[in-house]
């Protein structure tokens, strides 16, 4: 299942990877050339979302914490766009089929601060047509932590505190020798 979705994971980077070698669009991402995808050391490339469980013992007081890949996935392209798939395996023919859920646009408005505009919203079609700010901090390369609001369709705030996500890097694959 895991090297399944991993497959999945690759074969989209194979379909975007050459439209991500162009140079970024001032709306867009930063500046300048960009590298591929896959090779991205920035905010662009392809993502899987990470969630984050605690398990409480009431007897012996024990917590246990532990982080965990799900099946979401986010890629960020250097045009502006970005959307959001989940890869799941089908119940009926056991194949690993992927959904593109959320789909949208983004400006930069700082060094860490972006506004999304998501234009389609499969799974809650109410957030379709809206705006997140969103904020995002790199610990490194491969693993960004997301805050993000939704606003309101006037464009007003939509909640008053940021939500936390956790997302890494998906690793590109490397050709057999």
């Amino acid at each position: 299942m895991k090297s399944s979705l991993f497959l999945s994971a690759a074969l989209l980077v194979g379909m975007f990877s050459s439209c991500c070698q162009q140079e970024c669009s001032k709306e867009g991402a930063s500046a300048g050339p960009s590298a591929p995808i896959i090779e991205s050391s920035s905010y662009i490339g392809l993502w899987q979302k990470y969630q984050e469980t605690i398990v409480e013992d009431s007897e012996t007081e024990m917590v246990i914490k532990s982080v965990a890949p799900t099946n979401l996935f986010k890629c960020i392209l250097p045009d502006g766009n970005y959307f959001l798939y989940r890869a799941y395996t089908d119940a009926e023919s056991n194949q690993v089929v992927s959904t593109i859920e959320v789909y949208g646009t983004y400006k930069m408005q700082g060094d860490s601060a972006i506004v999304e505009h998501i234009l389609t919203n499969c799974s809650v079609p109410e957030l379709s047509n809206i705006d997140s700010d969103v904020i995002y901090k790199m610990s490194d390369k491969d693993n960004m932590d997301v805050y993000y609001k939704l606003r309101n369709a006037d464009g007003t705030p939509g909640s008053s505190e940021y939500e936390p996500e956790h997302w890494q890097r998906v690793a590109s694959a490397t050709p057999k020798q």
